[in-house]
C-alpha cells in the first residue's frame, strides 16, 4: 500500500484509468486506520488510570476529528462509480498515437458545482478540444461549459471548444480525428488545471 497516497497526496495519480475505484480502498482503509487509533489512545488511557478522565482521552476524542473527515470523503468517493473497465480499455486503445505517444486524457473526474455534479468517464484534450464521455443521460454540454467557464478564464485556458459524448462509438471515432501532433504546453497546463478542480 502506497502510505503517501493513503496519508499525503494522492493528485499524482487523478486522471489515471481506475482511479476512484482504488482511492476508495485508500481511503476507507485511512479511516479504519485513524479511528483504531482514536480507541486504541481511549482504551489506554482508561486501562492506565482506572477512568475515562484523563489527558489521553482528549486526545482520543480529538482524534475522532480527523476520522470523521476521512469518513465523509470515504463515502464521496464510493458515490462515484467512475470509467466501467471494458470502456476504459476501448478509451485507451484510441488515445494511442504511433511511436508510442499518446493524446491527453482524464479518467474518472468528478466536478462539483453549486448547482450540479459532473461525473466524467474519459476527457480528452486535444486540437483545441476538451472532449469528455459521460454516462448516457447525463451529458449537460451547456451546464458543464459554464461549470468550466471561470476556471478556464482565470488560468487564461479560454478559447477551448466542450464538446460532450454518452455514446462511447461516436467518443472513440473523435478522438481518433484528433490530431497527432504532441500536446502543447497550454495543453498539459489545462490537464493539471482540471485535475485540480476535480474530485
Amino acid at each position: 500500500m502506497d502510505l503517501k497516497r493513503v496519508f499525503w497526496d494522492a493528485s499524482m495519480y487523478k486522471g489515471e484509468m481506475g482511479y476512484l475505484k482504488t482511492q476508495r480502498k485508500y481511503e476507507l482503509a485511512k479511516t479504519i486506520v485513524f479511528y483504531v487509533l482514536s480507541f486504541a489512545i481511549l482504551a489506554l488511557g482508561w486501562i492506565s488510570t482506572g477512568t475515562r478522565n484523563n489527558l489521553l482521552t482528549i486526545v482520543a476524542v480529538l482524534g475522532i476529528l480527523p476520522a470523521t473527515k476521512a469518513l465523509v470523503v470515504t463515502i464521496l468517493f464510493f458515490r462515484y462509480q467512475g470509467c466501467p473497465e471494458e470502456e476504459a480499455k476501448k478509451i485507451e486503445s484510441a488515445l494511442w498515437i504511433e511511436h508510442g505517444h499518446k493524446r491527453l486524457s482524464l479518467y474518472d473526474r468528478v466536478f462539483t458545482g453549486q448547482k450540479k455534479t459532473f461525473e466524467v468517464r474519459n476527457l480528452t484534450i486535444g486540437d483545441g478540444c476538451i472532449l469528455y464521455y459521460a454516462e448516457p443521460g447525463k451529458v449537460d454540454e451547456k451546464a458543464f461549459k459554464e461549470h468550466l467557464a471561470p476556471f478556464l478564464g482565470a488560468e487564461h485556458l479560454d478559447g477551448y471548444t466542450i464538446k460532450g459524448y454518452e455514446h462511447l462509438e461516436k467518443y472513440l471515432e473523435r478522438i481518433r480525428s484528433l490530431s497527432i501532433d504532441p500536446p502543447q504546453e497550454k495543453d498539459l497546463a489545462l490537464r493539471r488545471m482540471l485535475c485540480q478542480i476535480s474530485l
